[in-house]
């Protein structure tokens, strides 16, 4: 939201928050926000080709475009995503999303032409986080002159 405050013209289609209706604008930002149907299953291919002419269209008035997807691995092998973005966050929720499905997901779109912008683990257990091999977070050192 805050490049949209900065002036810049971002879309949001969001097919991940359950979301209905029609498109909105977030006054406060700027930002467009797009609700997206749901994906139907068999339907897939038809569907992004739908959303590739709007994000073509979109492109074209707006500084950025960012889809909100569900799960990679809930969108079938018909989704040729790297020929609609030009890069990608992943998005894994500690303790829920399996290793599999984020090895898998990386996979899947390190392959294209898209580039990985980084990731994020959501609800991190920040107490547990180095049973898993991340640093210890650095205590504060109190320094007296």
């Amino acid at each position: 939201m805050s490049l949209a405050a900065s002036g810049r013209r971002i879309a949001l289609l969001d097919w991940n928050g359950g979301m209905s209706g029609k498109a909105f604008t977030v006054a406060e930002t700027g930002l467009d926000v797009v609700p997206m149907p749901p994906i139907p299953e068999g339907r897939e291919a038809a569907q992004w080709r739908d959303a590739a002419v709007l994000i073509a269209g979109l492109r074209q008035t707006h500084d950025l475009v960012i889809l909100d997807l569900p799960a990679l691995s809930s969108l079938g092998s018909a989704v040729a995503l790297h020929e609609m973005v030009e890069g990608f966050i992943l998005v894994a929720r500690w303790g829920r999303t399996p290793r599999r499905e984020v090895s898998e997901a990386m996979a899947r779109m390190t392959g294209s032409d898209a580039l990985f912008l980084g990731a994020v683990l959501n609800r991190a257990d920040i107490r547990q986080l180095h049973l898993h091999g991340a640093a210890r977070p650095r205590q504060t050192l109190e320094v007296r002159v």
